[in-house]
């Protein structure tokens, strides 16, 4: 499985999780106001705001950084770079922006990459 899917998963899990407690906490009675979350009643139905400020990015560019060689980097940029020749144009562009979120040498490589495979691609089509 690509670092980009294991990514996309936690992210997923860490979302689904926040979410989760604060339901759980509504269906108990708890406060149903706090500083950073509160509901709302809409044509009966429940409305949901939950406003964060967690860092989503920082992890993976320490990790990027910190814990692969540069073998691994290279790796991981070109397999990232395969999976995205493929998708939609907005798709790449929004991943990409991610990944220099996480390090601008990360999204960059990224980039660079995904427009070398793109070329490739129609030259040999």
């Amino acid at each position: 499985m690509s670092f980009f899917a294991l990514f996309c998963i936690y992210q997923g899990m860490c979302c689904y999780n926040k979410f989760r407690r604060h339901v759980q906490a509504l269906q108990c009675g708890r406060a149903r106001t706090t500083l950073r979350y509160y509901a709302y009643r809409a044509d009966h139905s429940l409305v949901d705001k939950y406003s964060t400020r967690d860092d989503n990015y920082s992890q993976v560019g320490d990790f990027y950084r910190k814990m692969l060689d540069a073998a691994a980097r290279e790796r991981l940029t070109s397999n990232l770079a395969r999976s995205l020749v493929n998708a939609p144009k907005p798709m790449q562009t929004r991943a990409i922006a991610n990944f220099t979120k996480c390090d601008p040498h990360y999204g960059r490589r990224v980039q660079e990459k995904v427009a070398a495979l793109t070329q490739q691609k129609k030259r040999t089509a």
